[in-house]
């Protein structure tokens, strides 16, 4: 993708942490940042979209001093009618896409 001219830069809006283990108990860990956007649709629905992008700062086991990159994008759709803006504790299911370049610790030169 190419595009030209300013782009306006957009606050920081979610700073995320997050922890992924496999069925064998090797694990990663990632920090990084996100932002968020909400559209109301005109049928009074509701659509949240998250994009998060991480840094992989240590695992254990198999990742053990892993390093690499992730993203983690998701939505959410809430139906018309359900008043969530400024109710902590609102649970909804959230559709998410992970994605992550590592390079595990045995395969990074010291």
């Amino acid at each position: 993708m190419i595009e030209r001219g300013n782009i306006e830069q957009l606050p920081v809006r979610t700073l995320a942490k997050g922890s992924w283990t496999f069925a064998d108990g090797s694990s990663f860990n990632a920090i990084g940042i996100g932002i968020s956007n909400l559209s109301i649709l005109n049928t009074g629905a509701s659509a949240i979209r998250d994009a998060v992008a991480l840094v992989v700062t240590d695992g254990t086991g198999q990742y053990s001093n892993a390093r690499g990159l992730g993203t983690v994008v998701g939505s959410i759709s809430v139906p018309a009618g359900q008043d969530f803006l400024g109710k902590p504790g609102f649970e909804a299911t959230q559709m998410t896409i992970h994605s992550f370049k590592i390079n595990r610790g045995r395969d990074i030169r010291s």
